[in-house]
């Protein structure tokens, strides 16, 4: 069973890095945040317009470009929205085809960015000069559930893995048409895929990492997983999110209890693991029924010059790991729950509920000075708070 102290961290799918601030969209209420890496104080920044403040995950997509951030509603036939972050303002995109995203799967050139569907392989373009979308069709492939989990680019071209059909779709943005070719003949599904010196280095159900170019019919075998790595949970799915950085593979895990980490020029394969963040097999289930999201152990991993983020499903903590040094940091968000100098959201017909805010949370919002709160008593917040909160509000 998860902890208290875990439950009542901030908890959300997708997230974009700007230099030492992090926007996400709030999954269990209405809230577009920002939490800054130098203190892990999480503040609203906004709600999303014509959505009730109890409805949360609404739009779990987040992806930035410039000063906006483009958000994809969690239902396909939602329309996008886009936050203009200097502007503190929302527009919305009209909704064309399947909306739902992952931000490792948006590509940015020029004004627009190019997403890949999770269902259907296709690509949405969405135009941030006059906030347009359109759907590029790949007729000539039909395909219902693509199972595409990571999308690889290479200059002008997307290389997305469609597991289905054990094809490798192949996307020219500058050209706006689709092209394909089989995947190599002993590998039965890919997860991970990363381009590096003319070969697709990829991982899938296999315990092993290949390298595969498109012109061979089998990839080639280089290196086994540990013999000790073991999977948590009952999936063939061992990593899920992979970048290269100075001549070496990282792979996150899917259902793999550790990461690695491949060195492509000395063949050095190293494992990391984090305290805390150990599974336990036989705990995996209770802890998805007592408020664990997903099982899949780190979701999103992106890279940002020499620094790397990942979020816990598991813990709910925010990573940052030095990919020079290997030293790793470790982020506990703390929510200020505030919002347009109110306390946000309201639970229980306005009354403020310790379980939801708990004692350090109700503290940041005092020393916050907030006026103009609406709130009722309860005893088991305590006389000195509601005393404190009270004369705030006169």
């Amino acid at each position: 069973m998860l902890d208290k102290k875990i439950l009542r961290r901030p908890f959300f799918y997708d997230w974009e890095v700007d230099n030492d601030i992090v926007y996400f969209s709030m999954c269990y209420y209405n809230a577009l945040c920002k939490a800054n890496l130098n203190n892990d104080q999480v503040e609203i920044i906004g709600t999303f317009p014509g959505v009730p403040y109890e409805k949360g995950n609404e739009y779990f997509g987040i992806y930035r470009y410039e000063n906006y951030l483009l958000l994809g509603p969690i239902k396909s036939t939602d329309d996008f929205f886009v936050y203009d972050t200097l502007h503190s303002q929302f527009f919305k995109i009209p909704n064309e085809g399947e909306n739902r995203f992952y931000s490792i799967r948006v590509f940015a050139k020029d004004h627009c960015l190019y997403i890949v569907t999770m269902k259907t392989a296709q690509v949405n373009r969405i135009d941030l000069k006059d906030f347009s979308a359109k759907c590029v069709m790949h007729n000539e492939f039909e395909v219902d559930n693509a199972q595409v989990i990571n999308v690889e680019r290479v200059d002008d071209l997307l290389y997305i893995p469609v597991n289905q059909k054990k094809k490798l779709i192949i996307f020219s943005i500058e050209k706006g048409e689709y092209s394909y070719c089989r995947f190599p003949s002993n590998v039965s599904a890919i997860s991970t895929i990363d381009y590096y010196d003319g070969r697709f280095w990829i991982t899938g159900e296999e315990k092993k990492i290949f390298a595969w170019d498109v012109d061979e019919k089998e990839a080639q075998e280089i290196v086994d997983f540990p013999d000790d790595i073991r999977l948590f949970f009952s999936r063939n799915n061992w990593f899920e999110n992979s970048f290269i950085y100075n001549d070496c593979l990282w792979l996150f895990p899917a259902y793999a209890d550790l990461i690695l980490k491949y060195n492509i020029l000395t063949k050095r394969l190293e494992k990391f693991e984090i305290s805390g963040e150990e599974e336990d097999p036989e705990k995996i289930d209770e802890e998805l029924r007592s408020g664990r999201q997903f099982a899949s152990k780190y979701n999103v991993v992106k890279r940002y010059g020499n620094r790397a983020f990942f979020f816990s499903s598991k813990t709910r903590i925010f990573y940052e790991i030095n990919l020079q040094t290997n030293k790793l940091y470790k982020h506990d968000f703390k929510m200020i729950y505030l919002y347009n100098n109110q306390i946000y959201p309201l639970v229980g017909n306005e009354i403020m509920s310790e379980i939801r805010y708990e004692l350090e949370g109700l503290i940041r919002i005092l020393t916050k000075k907030v006026t103009n709160i609406s709130v009722k008593k309860e005893q088991i917040i305590g006389n000195i708070i509601y005393d404190r909160i009270s004369k705030d509000n006169k």
